[in-house]
Parts: structure tokens; C-alpha cells; sequence
């Protein structure tokens, strides 16, 4: 099996060599250093991203994407930015969400959701954040520790191919 797969998200804790670990998507453009990141966070076991931006860099707070986590009362968790610190506590978040996909059938029956639906690695990590408290897993105060999130409505676009929408220019000064 691969670990491109989201449910199999839970194996970036084992698969990681390094005693501190900043997990990113592989589909993010990193303009800026974010070295001071390891300063932030170094005394932390865990921290989940909690904050998304749009294209203009400012902080979005649309709810469209949302509804799981927001009929939940769950926090909000964008798994695409994690940092984790081999510990106690991130162990036993990677095993809760390992749990939670082992065992969606039963945890959504315990939800607010559409028995049909599948899994998202956002919703696991906030069902996670939730179990282990979210004052461990997240930090919402630190701002940087986020992503501008192309997706339509976070970005009020009139299409969901935000690639046919935008005009990228880019001189050779930056």
C-alpha cells in the first residue's frame, strides 16, 4: 500500500527519520523562508494547521468547505501543514487517526454527515485534535503557521479551475 493514499496519512509519524518533523503537501509554493517555523514550534509535541488564506494572502474565515467540521463542533484542522515532534503526544494523536480510519464505519455513525461519505484527512485530524485536546494540537495565534487555499469559494472565483481564473505574472526580482 502507498501512503499517498489519506487514510494511510497516519504513517508520516513512522516514516519520518527525524525527531521533529514539518509535514507540507506536496502541491505547496513556498515563496518565503519559514526556517523561524522550527523556533516556533520546537518546544511543541504537535501543531496542525488552523488558519487558510486567500489568493490575496489574507486570512479567510468561509465556512462553505466546512460543514462537516462546523455540524461537529469540531475544530478546525488543514492536515496540509502539520509539525510533529516524536513524543507521547503526537504518538497518541497518529494512532487516534490511525484508529478513526480503521474505523470510519463506526465513527460515523456517532456523526453529523452522510453515511456515504468518506473519510477526509481534515475531518480524522480534527476528530483526532478533539480526543487528544485541542490545545496540544493546535495554535492558532501563530498566523504564519498557514496556506492560501485555492479553492473557489475561499477565494470568491466564479470557477472551481482556479488555474483558468488567474493570471500569474512573476518578474525576475522575486
Amino acid at each position: 500500500q502507498t501512503c499517498a493514499l489519506p487514510i494511510y496519512d497516519w504513517q508520516v509519524y513512522e516514516a519520518s527519520p527525524y525527531e521533529y518533523t514539518i509535514k507540507l503537501e506536496a502541491d505547496m509554493f513556498i515563496p518565503v523562508s519559514i526556517d523561524y517555523w522550527w523556533d516556533v514550534l520546537k518546544d511543541r509535541d504537535l501543531a496542525v494547521c488552523s488558519t487558510i488564506r486567500n489568493y490575496k494572502n489574507d486570512i479567510s474565515y468561509n465556512r462553505f468547505y466546512r460543514k462537516f467540521i462546523d455540524d461537529n463542533k469540531l475544530p478546525d484542522c488543514y492536515n496540509a501543514i502539520t509539525y510533529f515532534k516524536k513524543s507521547d503526544t503526537a504518538k497518541q494523536f497518529f494512532d487516534i487517526v490511525k484508529n478513526i480510519f480503521d474505523n470510519w464505519e463506526e465513527y460515523k455513525i456517532m456523526l453529523k454527515c452522510n453515511l456515504e461519505e468518506k473519510a477526509t484527512t481534515d475531518w480524522v485530524y480534527a476528530i483526532a485534535a478533539l480526543i487528544v485536546g485541542k490545545e496540544k494540537v493546535l495554535m492558532p495565534e501563530f498566523k504564519p503557521f498557514s496556506m492560501i487555499h485555492m479553492k473557489q469559494f475561499i477565494n470568491d472565483i466564479s470557477s472551481y479551475e482556479w488555474t483558468n481564473t488567474f493570471t500569474i505574472e512573476r518578474s525576475e526580482e522575486h
